[in-house]
């Protein structure tokens, strides 16, 4: 389950989110890895989560937007594409592309609601849902792969805002076909359960690349202060045993410095908006990107370089954002960034590939 906001953290965001421009200039894919609060070549969303995208600029924007099939959609600025229009999508956790169908994502909701999956047009519009035989404790993020002429999916039942539970999943799924069966029953083909090797935590950020599920902790505050996520990875494993296995802790991500409006809001109500609330890693295992409740921070992978050693960097702020509870992204197989929130009406945000 999510924690929503404290109402003091809520106000201090939009108080200073009216004083951001609305306007989405392009994202500076050269924008330099420094202090992430001291770039300013950064797009920006504002604060519009109306029901009407803003106007596109050419009818073949137009167009690709409006086409489900054929061209995969990609922009060469932030663009709002829709909104998410299934009913029972009040509390998205999770986003994934699906590797069969182009401009076609899955969604999952947050614990406390119905353990399902979700089809949606890259312009919010629904296509169906499909019940899931598990029990949704606490599905934080939702991923999606390409392995050895398969499609899958990946439910992480990974939150823990308590510390109560030592023992999560990671649920595996055959991607659902999109021909019409819509309401059939999902069985998972595998589970993977998994153990942190040094105590409890929280997530609501998974993604898989190269072998392996990479997660990263959600920390709350401690004395004041600041704490890193911490980056854990578990073999991927498709079938095998029902057996709990231990994440391998492999590192860190660096602590960004603080901007006046996250020092405000951590001061009078203790929650830190730097810390991931989801996560994904591109198609080429180039570039990771990092969704908190303010901005999307983007890591790029040298030759030869490890996820620990790219994540422990510091990140790379290429956009803030003005959504309530914005705790969902994925990345299309073109490098397009895809994220919404929690909170309704969910517009859906497209980021421009890097370059």
């Amino acid at each position: 389950m999510t924690r929503s906001l404290p109402a003091t953290a809520l106000l201090c965001i939009v108080g200073l989110s009216a004083c951001q421009s609305n306007t989405s200039p392009a994202v500076d894919s050269t924008a330099s890895n420094g202090p992430a609060d001291e770039q300013s070549n950064v797009s920006n969303t504002g604060t519009d989560q109306s029901t009407t995208p803003p106007p596109n600029n050419s009818e073949t924007e137009q167009n690709e937007i409006a086409n489900n099939t054929g061209t995969l959609f990609s922009t060469t600025s932030p663009k709002n594409t829709g909104n998410v229009g299934h009913p029972e999508l009040t509390e998205i956790s999770g986003l994934a592309l699906s590797t069969r169908v182009v401009n076609t994502l899955w969604a999952i909701n947050d614990s406390g609601n119905h353990a399902k999956l979700y089809a949606l047009k890259h312009t919010g519009e629904s296509i169906g849902s499909w019940p899931v035989n598990e029990t949704n404790n606490d599905w934080e993020d939702l991923a999606s792969a390409w392995i050895n002429g398969e499609s899958y999916l990946f439910i992480a039942d990974i939150g823990n805002n308590n510390k109560r539970t030592d023992e999560h999943s990671i649920h595996v799924l055959n991607e659902p076909l999109l021909d019409g069966n819509t309401g059939t029953t999902l069985n998972s083909l595998h589970t993977i359960r998994f153990s942190y090797p040094d105590g409890n935590y929280n997530s609501e950020s998974l993604s898989v690349a190269d072998g392996w599920v990479y997660i990263l902790t959600k920390e709350a505050m401690r004395d004041n202060k600041r704490q890193a996520s911490r980056v854990y990875r578990l073999p991927l494993q498709l079938s095998g045993p029902d057996e709990t296995i231990m994440a391998e802790y492999i590192g860190s991500l660096a602590i960004p410095p603080s901007s006046v409006e996250a020092s405000l809001i951590a001061s009078l109500s203790g929650v830190d908006v730097s810390q991931p609330t989801a996560f994904d890693i591109d198609a080429n295992s180039r570039h990771a990107y990092v969704l908190t409740y303010r901005s999307v921070y983007r890591y790029t992978r040298q030759d030869n370089q490890s996820w620990a050693d790219t994540l422990s960097q510091t990140r790379n702020r290429v956009h803030t954002h003005s959504l309530s509870q914005a705790e969902a992204l994925a990345i299309a197989s073109n490098g397009v960034v895809w994220f919404t929130t929690e909170k309704r009406p969910a517009p859906l945000w497209a980021l421009p590939a890097a370059d």
